[in-house]
């Protein structure tokens, strides 16, 4: 039950932080709205997937396809990178962090270049790439570095 009550409090913690990083880069109460639906949806899908493993990982792969799978219908999507399972805040977190890409490259041209595209790979510790995969063919670019 502890266990339980502390996922709680830290979901509280987030979504009091997305309503204040959405107040902040809302130019009006619609898109305030707009965006806070959107976080909180995001939200929503990362605790389907958590909850669908019982809170013990999600693969990386499962997270991104999970975020993309509103836009779909729209557009092509298009996943690839390694193998990678990772713990339940990094999904809450990276859930919103791609909630965010996505939507920002929806408002800027993914059109433009005919669909959605994420990839990523590993670094080794001297700092290059052990995946050989390009990070980017077209279109918009966004690169997380560390995690």
């Amino acid at each position: 039950m502890r266990e339980i009550n502390h996922r709680i409090k830290n979901q509280y913690v987030i979504v009091l932080a997305v309503i204040r990083q959405t107040a902040t880069r809302s130019r009006s109460i619609e898109d305030f709205e707009k965006r806070l639906r959107e976080s909180i949806m995001a939200l929503s899908h990362s605790h389907d997937l958590l909850s669908q493993v019982d809170w013990a990982g999600v693969r990386l792969a499962d997270l991104v396809a999970h975020q993309l799978k509103p836009f779909e219908a729209l557009l092509p999507v298009q996943i690839q990178g390694p193998e990678i399972v990772l713990d339940a805040n990094a999904v809450l977190n990276l859930g919103m962090a791609f909630l965010e890409l996505i939507m920002n490259a929806m408002r800027f041209g993914v059109t433009d270049v005919g669909g959605i595209s994420v990839t990523w790979g590993l670094m080794g510790e001297e700092g290059g790439d052990i995946c050989r995969e390009p990070l980017h063919r077209a279109g918009h670019r966004h690169e997380i570095r560390q995690i």
